[in-house]
């Protein structure tokens, strides 16, 4: 007892100055795991990218020592042999030939955004033909150069006297630019004409903003357009709204639009979304271990959850049943009866994280939709698919 006591004083001290003591043993035990077992164990051991050890770390360098222990026993029973059935579902892209899957840090979680083409605008600057100052720019852009003829037609809008011409390159150069996937580049070409082209420049400033996932800010530049560009003001926010998985919002936009073209879009406004309740599924596990993963359709996560949980259940009772014959000091007993604790509540941690993965995928695959739609219904460009607009 006085040991016990002396330790917990001990952790008590460090902690206050600072010092994580058992995060720091945590991740030493991880370190001993890497340099001695791990290269003894066959290279496709673990089916995850990065190993359950090197998981467990990160968990406990970014959670603390009791929830990253939590995530790495969830981990564990999720590294099964029925772990790829999850490809694209619960685990989107392969590392190394593995499942890639991070350790969650809530307030970085984002959604899968497709890469799909922006909705585009005409041009609606009037030049004389084709200026000899861009031929080299336009000769590029023909070629699919998109980045190189940017640059070209930026170097035109700055040293041509023509401000005409000016423009036009700028206008040329920011479009190439965006085709390039250079937005923050194509945003600042757009902003130094905007006096001279308000409503074009404007929505390319919005279409650069949309290019970086900056929807907010893109609704609000679309807010200062005339009626001039009703339709690509109308087109662009409900597709931000919908890259933001507000659904409801979205629809509403093409709804009050009254346009027959985008009556689809008004009905995606996610009432036949299929969700699944998080505090349920964690109940669920809670309850029976395994249960809140079935629940949200990884039966094997919740089989291996229910088997480990029993497990280590069962040999906890073993070697505490009789303990003057199998485990006099109770070291195997508190082993075992800590372990299950362990993967009771890693097990209720990963059904909570089986239902926002569920629902993830299922916003996903409804913003794809969204998505398919968009880019047929999109604003009428003065461009094919290999000129910028002229």
């Amino acid at each position: 007892m006085r040991r016990l006591l002396a330790a917990v004083l001990l952790t008590s001290t460090l902690g206050a100055t600072g010092y994580d003591a058992a995060g720091t043993a945590g991740r030493w035990m991880i370190d001993v795991y890497q340099a001695v077992l791990s290269p003894r164990q066959a290279a496709s051991t673990c089916n995850f990218e990065p190993s359950c050890s090197r998981f467990a770390r990160e968990a406990i360098e970014s959670r603390g020592i009791l929830a990253g222990v939590v995530i790495g026993a969830d981990r564990l029973t999720r590294c099964n042999t029925h772990a790829w059935t999850q490809h694209g579902l619960a685990y989107v892209g392969i590392t190394n030939g593995r499942l890639r899957d991070p350790v969650h840090v809530p307030d970085k979680l984002s959604p899968a955004k497709p890469h799909l083409p922006l909705p585009q605008a005409e041009t609606r600057v009037v030049s004389a033909g084709e200026p000899s100052e861009t031929s080299f720019a336009r000769w590029l852009a023909d070629r699919g150069d998109w980045h190189r003829a940017g640059i070209e037609y930026a170097r035109t809008a700055a040293q041509n006297p023509d401000s005409a011409i000016r423009v036009e390159a700028a206008l040329l150069g920011a479009e190439a630019l965006l085709r390039a996937d250079r937005p923050e580049s194509a945003r600042l070409l757009f902003a130094g004409v905007l006096p001279h082209a308000p409503g074009t420049a404007r929505l390319g400033i919005a279409r650069a903003l949309f290019a970086t996932d900056r929807y907010e800010d893109c609704r609000a530049e679309l807010a200062g357009l005339g009626p001039r560009f009703a339709r690509e003001r109308t087109l662009l926010s409900g597709w931000s709204l919908f890259r933001e998985h507000r659904f409801d919002a979205a629809a509403s936009v093409f709804r009050e639009a009254g346009d027959p073209e985008w009556r689809p879009l008004a009905a995606l406004d996610g009432h036949d979304l299929p969700r699944r309740s998080r505090p349920l599924a964690a109940a669920l596990s809670a309850v029976l271990p395994g249960a809140g993963q079935v629940y949200t359709g990884r039966v094997a996560d919740g089989v291996y959850s229910l088997l480990a949980v029993a497990g280590s259940g069962f040999l906890t009772w073993w070697f505490g049943s009789a303990p003057e014959r199998r485990d006099r000091t109770r070291v195997k007993t508190v082993f075992f009866g800590a372990t299950t604790a362990l993967f009771y509540a890693g097990g209720v941690y990963g059904a909570h994280r089986a239902a926002c993965d569920f629902n993830r995928v299922q916003e996903r695959r409804y913003a794809a939709r969204a998505d398919s739609l968009l880019a047929r219904v999109g604003p009428a460009t003065a461009r094919d698919n290999n000129r910028p607009p002229r």
